[in-house]
């Protein structure tokens, strides 16, 4: 299986998040990222922790800038319903180890709304090839990524689910 890349990778400005639906990858280069949603400057994610649906974006900005962390931004081509993006999350307390990540409201978002075939997506970059089939990526963009984008280009880490299990667990035991 060969490791899947963003392609034309551009730097990211506070005002593209303004209008338009990404996913967000942060800690990029870590094993495993973190993932979130960004549609019309509201953000959607499910953590360790707690689930958060439709914060606003700009103080999400501010502490990737001020703590510099390597954030990835994939624009998708679609308008998504904000209601739905909200039931979806709203349906999850926080992640369960071993049962589901922050990718599953991600997932089921994109099965429900997009009508995309998820079946085997088990990893951002499985989501991502899929978003590459169906053409529904516009743009790529990074943050704090510079010293990892190579000529434009950046190449998403693989990792396993046990991987994705071993940080959460480390995440919660220190909450």
């Amino acid at each position: 299986m060969s490791r899947e890349t963003l392609t034309n990778i551009v730097e990211m400005n506070e005002s593209f998040l303004s209008d338009g639906f990404f996913i967000v990858l942060f800690h990029a280069n870590k094993i495993p990222p973190h993932l979130g949603l960004i549609a019309s400057s509201k953000y959607f994610s499910l953590t360790a922790t707690e689930t958060q649906i439709g914060i606003d974006i700009e103080p999400i900005w501010r502490v990737i800038r001020s703590k510099s962390i390597e954030t990835i931004f994939i624009q998708i081509d679609y308008n998504p319903n904000m209601k739905h993006l909200s039931v979806i999350f709203d349906a999850y307390e926080n992640v369960v180890e071993r049962e589901f990540t922050c990718l599953q409201p991600i997932k089921e978002f994109f099965e429900k709304e997009c009508l995309l075939n998820v079946e085997e997506v088990n990893f951002v970059f499985d989501l991502i090839k899929k978003l590459k089939e169906k053409e529904m990526i516009m743009q790529s963009f990074h943050l704090n990524m510079g010293n990892h984008i190579n000529e434009g280009d950046f190449q998403l880490q693989e990792y396993t689910l046990d991987d994705i299990y071993k940080r959460i667990s480390a995440i919660q035991r220190t909450c």
